[in-house]
């Protein structure tokens, strides 16, 4: 099991801001603060989360968080997100013997989310996928070829501060963030998101190089998602919710694809 950080970004009703935040430092592992970033009338925070395991403890600290949350009426909209950070002590300085094999695990946990990030991308709504924060990482970085001097340079440079998958975190916090998510106060999307972003980690830091070349070697997106998911070994409940997403925001896709395509010809 791994610590997890939960940043929950929403919108408090400024008539019910004052008692919802006083409500939430109540509760233990949870922070308050103000986010500018949030569009929206009324009272714009970050509610933190953890560091948390996501056992019965961590999962009842989510659970008093989102029912003060639904009780004070706070709301999402485009500008809000879901951001988890998990702990990941195998790519911190000291547990790797030589600065030269940290960056070989950076960029080999590098390489696996990269082939992974359109699992998460086709989760979550075109509103995320076209955002400024969080960009795909092959958009800041190469992340198609073998390890090189100039990947050296990049994972270095930490170019990945608004990405979807964020490493530039571990410098400041020794966490991987996941940006991708939008907001939500929904406590059941909050866990599924976190045991598949833990999930996530947990192979990214332990798969092999053989494996990843398996998941490159595949073309289709789709038979490359059935791949992580067999991977990935989730709660029923967690595929079966996260299937979903991807069955009705690739149905909303289609839909524009069709619309495309019926406009080009009808203007040939």
């Amino acid at each position: 099991m791994r610590k997890l950080g939960i940043e929950i970004e929403c919108i408090i009703p400024g008539n019910r801001a004052g008692e919802a935040i006083t409500q939430l430092s109540e509760i233990e592992r949870v922070a308050i603060t103000g986010d500018g970033s949030i569009n929206g009338t009324g009272e714009g925070v970050e509610v933190k989360l953890g560091p948390l395991y996501l056992n019965d403890s961590g999962r009842t600290i989510v659970h008093q968080v989102c029912e003060v949350l639904r009780e004070h009426r706070a709301m999402v909209n485009n500008s809000t997100g879901l951001h988890v950070h998990a702990d990941c002590p195998e790519l911190r300085d000291e547990n790797n013997e030589t600065p030269h094999k940290l960056l070989q695990n950076k960029w080999k946990a590098i390489r696996f989310f990269a082939l992974a990030e359109n699992l998460l991308r086709s989760c979550v709504p075109q509103t995320r996928r076209h955002n400024q924060y969080c960009l795909p990482l092959n958009r800041v970085m190469p992340v198609g070829g073998m390890w090189s001097n100039e990947i050296c340079e990049a994972i270095r440079q930490e170019p990945t501060r608004y990405c979807g998958v964020n490493f530039a975190s571990m410098a400041r916090h020794g966490t991987i963030e996941n940006r991708y998510h939008g907001g939500t106060t929904n406590e059941q999307k909050i866990l599924h998101w976190c045991l598949l972003w833990e999930a996530l980690v947990n192979n990214a830091v332990s798969i092999r190089g053989d494996e990843i070349e398996q998941l490159n070697e595949v073309v289709s997106e789709k038979a490359r998602r059935d791949m992580l998911f067999a991977l990935l070994s989730l709660p029923e409940g967690t595929e079966t919710y996260l299937r979903e997403r991807i069955r009705s925001f690739g149905a909303s896709d289609s839909r524009k694809v069709a619309t495309y395509i019926r406009t080009k010809k009808e203007t040939r």
